[in-house]
């Protein structure tokens, strides 16, 4: 988005480019290809709906999960400058914890519905 001059905070241009991701990657797995949805699917509910869409298009479903500290993330932000101004203002810490509120975690319940990774990772208890 920052390439593109895309205000990071802009909810209506990152749904759209989202939408643009889904179709593409739905259309490759169609087409025989492999596909990793990597931006922020934060809910259940849309976890639910893109395994759906890739299981209808016949394609094999995993859930990985990385779980890491505020302070890890807060240092990643730092570290890739994003706490700067990109867009109508910088992304703040205030922001992240927002953020952490407002994620669902994924449990065992939810792992179970996903095929067995191919490359095994640790999950969470």
């Amino acid at each position: 988005m920052i390439r593109f001059g895309i205000d990071l905070f802009n909810g209506p241009a990152r749904d759209n480019i989202e939408d643009v991701q889904q179709t593409l990657a739905e259309r490759l797995l169609r087409l025989g290809g492999r596909v990793i949805i990597e931006w922020g699917t934060w809910g259940r509910s849309e976890r639910d709906r893109l395994r759906t869409i890739a299981r209808d298009a016949g394609a094999a479903v995993e859930l990985h999960f990385v779980d890491a500290s505020i302070e890890v993330l807060w240092q990643r932000v730092e570290a890739r400058g994003l706490e700067q101004r990109h867009g109508s203002r910088a992304l703040t810490r205030e922001d992240m914890l927002g953020y952490a509120r407002a994620f669902q975690a994924p449990d065992g319940a939810e792992f179970a519905l996903y095929d067995a990774p191919l490359i095994s990772t640790p999950t969470p208890e």
